[in-house]
């Protein structure tokens, strides 16, 4: 936070002045840890997931210095997991990727070019993976090998990757093994043509304020079938959908009343003997022992004095 102040004249005899207070509010992407900068990221809940910002994610990295030990961290995934979306002219590309939003229901594509031939090769199982491979890269890869941890919270701590209440690992499904060609149609069945993500969410309890996070997130090859037309020249290249699809399911829950403390009394209760006699079920109180002690002392005292 920087304040600045401005500093003018103004005459005592002038009726009035005007005060002008202005707010800038600035991004900063970089920060300084000494004279060393180092990028800022941004977080996306506090703690709680906000709506619409990326899902947090990133490799889990071992490194090892004589002097300090071994370390494991998060790498974190700049915009967060990769999704493949169109460029500037509707093809996959490596460098056109979009983030997997928190609570963003998504279907996005893209266009591969394949002629007749090139669509045969693909649906051999040995070349399946071709075209979600060279968009997604090394996330795939490390998708696959379960090396990937996605942030329960959305200011989840990328120190603490050990801690299972801030980062869980993505489960990978696989599928799309059994693609097969029909020379007839023209037709690659059961084949690769994206990825999709299964998403579970639900919600702590804070201070009646409720606050996102992520349960459980899957992935799996995203199935489908890729038609070369009949009436094509099958040495034209056809464009071909490679779609991502994503599902947020909120788990249902509820406040446990049992484990919330009772509202406190507007009143502190009074004891029923406060309306005695006017209770009928009162039962009158026994008469005091001091009383008829006080009395007899009071007569003996009253004797004595006219005795004497």
């Amino acid at each position: 936070v920087q304040i600045s102040l401005v500093i003018t004249d103004f005459s005592a005899s002038a009726p009035s002045f005007t005060q002008n207070v202005r707010v800038d509010f600035v991004n900063q992407t970089y920060g300084t840890v000494g004279s060393n900068p180092y990028p800022v990221q941004p977080l996306s809940g506090n703690p709680g997931y906000q709506t619409g910002y990326p899902v947090l994610a990133g490799y889990t990295v071992n490194t090892f210095t004589p002097d300090q030990g071994s370390k494991t961290a998060i790498q974190r995934l700049t915009s967060g997991i990769p999704l493949p979306v169109g460029s500037v002219d509707g093809t996959c590309s490596a460098a056109s990727l979009s983030p997997l939003r928190f609570g963003v229901n998504t279907t996005s594509s893209c266009n591969v070019k394949m002629t007749l031939a090139d669509l045969q090769s693909y649906c051999k199982p040995s070349n399946q993976t071709f075209f979600i491979s060279t968009v997604l890269g090394s996330f795939l890869s490390n998708l696959q090998q379960g090396n990937v941890s996605v942030g329960v919270w959305g200011n989840s701590n990328w120190t603490n990757p050990n801690n299972n209440s801030a980062w869980i690992q993505a489960a990978w499904n696989g599928g799309g093994s059994a693609a097969s060609y029909n020379s007839a149609t023209q037709t690659c069945t059961n084949a690769i043509i994206g990825i999709s993500f299964q998403i579970q969410t639900g919600v702590a309890f804070a201070a009646n304020n409720l606050q996102s996070k992520v349960l459980y997130i899957s992935a799996c090859y995203y199935v489908g079938t890729w038609t070369f037309p009949l009436t094509s020249n099958s040495s034209s290249a056809r464009s071909f959908v490679l779609t991502s699809v994503v599902n947020f399911t909120a788990l249902q829950q509820s406040a446990t009343y049992n484990n919330l403390k009772p509202t406190p009394p507007l009143a502190l209760p009074l004891s029923p003997q406060i309306f005695y006699p006017f209770v009928t079920s009162a039962v009158a109180p026994l008469p005091s022992p001091a009383l008829p002690i006080l009395f007899i002392a009071l007569i003996t005292g009253t004797v004595l004095l006219h005795l004497f």
